[in-house]
């Protein structure tokens, strides 16, 4: 099955559910080894199909827990009420990287979080209706969280969503995107920056009036 993260968050959001993270838990054993699904007892796991293991003899398909998203979807009422929850509800788990230790799972609430990424989008890049953005982050990580899903969702921004790295295949990827749908402000990384200076400026950088880096 395929699905966003964008659109994932806007429906758990909007049904008054705390999400967990999937920054880098592409399988069930990322999930496993850190303990989330045991310290978090969640109600529901989306999960990415996997076609090789899905033809392994050995795969366990259990009844009543394992379900096709095809099968289960058409089934679902299309009207969505939104369920209204307190400022101090939590909103998303998130885990830190790891870098200096066991990965900590870190729990953001809606109110203070969903207002300050609105507000720091629409200040900080002093976002227009007339623009359109695009953030290279990966959406399971803070920055992807604040400002490729939540702080543009918020302002009702025109998003760039791509899948992948910029610079592959080549390092015009990037400028190919930027032109294609006329991306008016950039945020990315400088280790992006400097890997795409080392590359020249063959390609072109037409539409945008504001870049930043995080």
């Amino acid at each position: 099955m395929g699905f966003s993260m964008e659109i994932s968050t806007k429906i758990f959001f909007s049904r008054g559910c705390a999400r967990p993270p999937w920054a880098g838990l592409r399988s069930a054993l990322g999930f496993c080894t850190l303990g989330i699904i045991s310290k978090w007892n969640p109600s529901l796991c989306l999960t990415y199909a996997n076609e090789t293991a899905m033809k392994r003899e050995d795969t366990k398909w259990q009844k009543e827990r394992d379900v096709w998203w095809q099968d289960v979807v058409p089934k679902c009422s299309t009207e969505c009420d939104v369920e209204w929850v307190d400022a101090e509800d939590p909103l998303f788990l998130l885990y830190t990287s790891g870098s200096t230790g066991k990965p900590k799972g870190v729990l953001h609430t809606t109110g203070g979080y969903m207002v300050y990424t609105a507000a720091t989008f629409k200040y900080a890049f002093d976002y227009k209706p007339s623009d359109i953005y695009w953030c290279t982050a990966d959406c399971g990580w803070i920055t992807g969280h604040s400002y490729v899903t939540y702080g543009p969702l918020l302002n009702g921004a025109t998003v760039v969503v791509y899948e992948g790295v910029p610079n592959y295949p080549d390092p015009g990827r990037c400028w190919d995107i930027v032109d294609k749908y006329k991306v008016t402000i950039f945020y990315t990384a400088p280790t992006l920056v400097r890997s795409l200076m080392r590359d020249g400026d063959e390609a072109s950088i037409l539409f945008i009036h504001a870049y930043y880096a995080f």
